[in-house]
């Protein structure tokens, strides 16, 4: 036990991760007798704590694909919510005491491995599906499927401000001219066009309209706010009995042909 203690617990962290510690000694433990990790050939390699921390996330994220029973791309989206959930749940030295108390003891106290790995695997188990359900109740009851997705808050628009405004000195031209850049480039083209067509999104980030009144539940963008889900209109540009103020046949809610293309 002070092994398993003193791995789970390093005295060299304030705050260590000790839940997924108990689950990555489970896994790839025992540690030595000063408590440290080791791998690679013959076990000469101490393995520090960033490389522990990154195996604790790949861990529980192959177990949460594990548990979902999904084809990978399908449960990726699944996984990414849930995963900042699972990580964040810790465990005190006493819960550790208590949840390893029936594991079997030799005359040195020292305690059955293969028993703790089994014990400590099922926790794991029932862990990640208490977060999973309580995930899937949070989404239900937020009405999407990782929550409320707000299209502008008052803290972005605020942030926006300044590329409203009219008149500006040469500094608030190149300043403006970066906000516009992180804010509209995503909707104008791919990661890839970035470096092939920089010339082109900087002068059509200038002509992106702003993107309305922060109480609006419809944006120029085709997405109704604040549901994370789409509202695409086709528009025929054929006469029709519903037409917009360019003449164009189009849906009756939408006033402008550029409101109607994703």
């Amino acid at each position: 036990m002070p092994t398993l203690m003193s791995f789970v617990f390093p005295p060299s962290q304030e705050h260590p991760e000790a839940l997924g510690r108990l689950e990555l000694f489970a896994r790839y433990g025992p540690t030595d007798e000063e408590g440290r990790l080791r791998g690679g050939i013959g076990g000469h390699h101490i393995h520090t704590d960033n490389e522990i921390r990154q195996m604790i996330r790949y861990m529980s994220s192959e177990a949460l694909f594990a548990m979902y029973k999904r084809p990978r791309d399908q449960a990726e989206v699944l996984v990414d919510g849930v995963l900042p959930v699972a990580l964040e749940e810790n465990i005190t030295k006493s819960e550790i005491r208590r949840l390893l108390q029936t594991v079997p003891r030799d005359a040195d106290s020292r305690m059955t491995f293969a028993v703790l790995q089994d014990i400590v695997a099922a926790n794991q188990q029932s862990r990640l599906k208490a977060v999973m359900k309580d995930y899937s109740l949070r989404a239900k009851k937020d009405g999407a499927g990782a929550g409320k997705v707000p299209y502008q808050n008052k803290q972005a628009d605020a942030l926006l401000a300044i590329t409203r405004r009219k008149k500006l000195n040469i500094p608030e031209e190149n300043f403006t001219q970066g906000k516009r850049l992180h804010a509209f480039s995503q909707s104008l083209a791919l990661i890839q066009d970035c470096q092939t067509k920089a010339d082109q999104i900087v002068l059509n980030v200038a002509i992106c309209r702003p993107r309305g009144d922060v109480d609006d539940r419809w944006d120029r963008y085709c997405a109704v706010r604040r549901t994370g889900r789409s509202g695409y209109v086709q528009a025929r540009n054929q006469p029709r009995a519903h037409l917009g103020l360019d003449g164009l046949d189009k849906h009756p809610g939408a006033n402008s042909l550029t409101a109607t293309m994703a």
